[in-house]
């Protein structure tokens, strides 16, 4: 005899049903997932590998709008900490009272730079980190930093800045103004990625062209202690090169004069002759001065103790 097998039970069909539904459920949202990640990784990919670029240098605008907001940083620093807006910066750091948001924003604007104080900290590092992605042309390394930075700053401006100043962010004008030119930065940013870095980064571009402004910017630029080293020693250390970094600091970007044209008269004599003037004034103005304070005074400065040593 031949055994006939038993009808599914409603518990087999239930689990038959729910498995259905699971895999339908999975099936749905491997394909909702994958509809979103292909256009984000298009956009991705067509920033980073654009099939046609039209490539621009804005570093110089995105540098300037991070000089702006370290100026405003600086000046505005008693807006990043619990101090009245009558407080001095001199007089903060010699008492050591110096706002820890106040050192956090300088330190990342200048070096992630050269500041003593943590809001100074925030400005250096987007600075020096700009600085390095210019000269390696790296755009993938551009857009992280970007995407980072964006998030960053808003966490910082709108979640943690209140909270340690007890100043809420609409009622912090410094910070809305530091906040404006920060997009303004993100925007140039942006629109460095779209396009692209140049090949060549090289050169300074206040040596590009002829003329007083620029003459004197670049005497300016010169005269800030330590920039100009630093500037030399990051594009030695983010180019590729034979040179030494001597030899490199030695062919550093120089104000740019027309070859076969002899230096004017004036220039010579003005410059020169008073360098010439300054060093003999400081190597003899001591003879001259104790020579002026005897026959003046009339007194004669006599040796009271001597002490000699003699060793092998």
């Amino acid at each position: 005899m031949c055994s006939r097998s038993q009808p599914p039970g409603r518990l087999d069909l239930l689990l038959e049903k729910l498995r259905e539904l699971s895999i339908r459920a999975k099936k749905h949202s491997i394909s909702r997932c994958m509809s979103l990640y292909h256009p984000v990784l298009q956009f991705f990919r067509a920033l980073v590998q654009p099939e046609y670029s039209a490539v621009t240098d804005v570093y110089v605008l995105m540098f300037l709008a991070d000089t702006i907001d370290f100026i405003i940083i600086v000046f505005g620093f008693w807006a990043f900490g619990k101090h009245s807006a009558a407080a001095d910066i001199t007089s903060s750091l010699s008492e050591d009272q110096v706002p820890e948001a106040f050192l956090v924003m300088v330190l990342i604007q200048f070096d992630v730079s050269l500041s003593p104080c943590r809001s100074l900290r925030l400005s250096a590092g987007t600075m020096v980190i700009d600085r390095a992605l210019y000269l390696r042309k790296t755009v993938l390394g551009k857009l992280v930093f970007q995407v980072i930075l964006v998030f960053g700053i808003h966490f910082w401006m709108f979640f943690i800045l209140p909270t340690v100043t007890e100043r809420r962010f609409n009622q912090n004008l410094v910070a809305q103004l530091w906040y404006f030119v920060k997009c303004v930065y993100f925007g140039l940013s942006a629109y460095q990625i779209r396009s692209g870095y140049p090949t060549r980064v090289l050169g300074n571009f206040l040596t590009k062209s002829y003329n007083y402004l620029n003459l004197f910017l670049f005497q300016g630029f010169r005269l800030v202690p330590f920039l100009t080293e630093l500037r030399a020693v990051m594009d030695w250390v983010w180019t590729d090169t034979t040179l030494s970094l001597s030899s490199w600091i030695c062919v550093e970007d120089r104000y740019p004069q027309p070859r076969g044209r002899k230096k004017k008269r004036v220039v010579k004599y003005g410059m020169g002759g008073l360098i010439v003037l300054l060093l003999i004034c400081i190597v003899w103005f001591p003879l001259l001065f104790m020579s002026l304070i005897k026959s003046v005074a009339g007194v004669v400065n006599k040796p009271l103790d001597v002490s000699l040593t003699i060793t092998l």
